[in-house]
């Protein structure tokens, strides 16, 4: 079962910084809300999710970040840093052509979902460039890289056949 607490001002301190930092242009004027998640279950270390319209519309915020509450707790403060910059980074504010902030019904900046270029189970590169091993991103990595120690290379791409030089007594070359 999840549990939801609201974060304290040490955190929303903590946010506050790593968004200026490093999310001042992608999140604009978005309103985002702070939340410790606590469960029996494993959660995601850091996620952050746009709100629907009418929750904006009724001044809630634009954002919600969740932050692991077990996680948070037994990471360094430059862990802590890495970890919302990690979770910040999973939206940014739609722009229009003239890269104005495109805005909702509620005249809120709309935010959109990015896709983790490192893929979807690992993360940021940016975030990892940023924070190195602190990252999230660095932990997933040496995941995946020791769970595949023990495979052989994959196999080696098959090359094409050479081409034949072409007979000009055999005629045209019909398209196909």
């Amino acid at each position: 079962m999840l549990k939801y607490a609201a974060a304290d001002n040490d955190i929303a301190a903590i946010v506050a910084d790593v968004r200026q930092r490093w999310h001042a242009v992608s999140l604009a004027d978005a309103h985002v809300a702070i939340v410790l998640v606590t469960s029996s279950a494993e959660v995601a270390p850091a996620c952050i999710r746009p709100t629907s319209p009418a929750i904006r519309a009724g001044g809630g915020p634009d954002a919600i970040l969740s932050l692991d509450a077990t996680r948070w707790e037994a990471t360094s403060a430059p862990g802590q840093v890495a970890l919302v910059d990690h979770g910040l980074s999973g939206v940014y504010a739609q722009r229009l052509p003239s890269n104005a902030v495109r805005l909702d019904g509620a005249s809120r900046p709309k935010l959109r979902k990015r896709t983790p270029d490192l893929g979807r189970d690992i993360g940021f590169a940016a975030v990892l460039r940023r924070h190195k091993s602190r990252s999230v991103e660095n932990g997933r990595l040496l995941i995946l890289r020791d769970a595949t120690a023990g495979e052989p290379d994959a196999p080696k791409a098959v090359s094409k056949p050479k081409a034949v030089p072409r007979n000009p007594a055999d005629g045209p070359r019909l398209a196909t």
